[in-house]
């Protein structure tokens, strides 16, 4: 169901939310390259943590992010889960520009 938000006031809130997106991707890849260059270098600790440590913000944050993706990353005008994908022009569901 479409909403009554103008053309511009749907780009800006889903830019918005692909700007949360970004910002949360990254949050979510940083603690796992750590863990991924801890173990690729046998090393227990890196800057002073220990791998579990990163393992353990890692997957924290991955839960965090699948939170977002499935409670937030949404259409601004059908509230449905617009498509996979950064680049996305336009809504899967109800075709509205995003």
């Amino acid at each position: 169901m479409p909403s009554d938000k103008t053309p511009d006031e749907i780009k800006r809130e889903y830019q918005n939310t692909l700007r949360k997106a970004k910002v949360i991707s990254a949050i979510t890849i940083v603690p796992w390259s750590f863990y991924l260059y801890a173990n690729i270098s046998d090393s227990q600790t890196l800057l002073g943590i220990g791998k579990i440590t990163f393992l353990a913000i890692a997957s924290t944050a991955t839960i965090g992010y699948t939170l977002f993706w499935k409670l937030a990353w949404k259409c601004p005008s059908c509230g449905n889960f617009p498509g996979g994908g950064w680049s996305r022009q336009s809504c899967n569901s109800c075709g509205v520009a995003l």
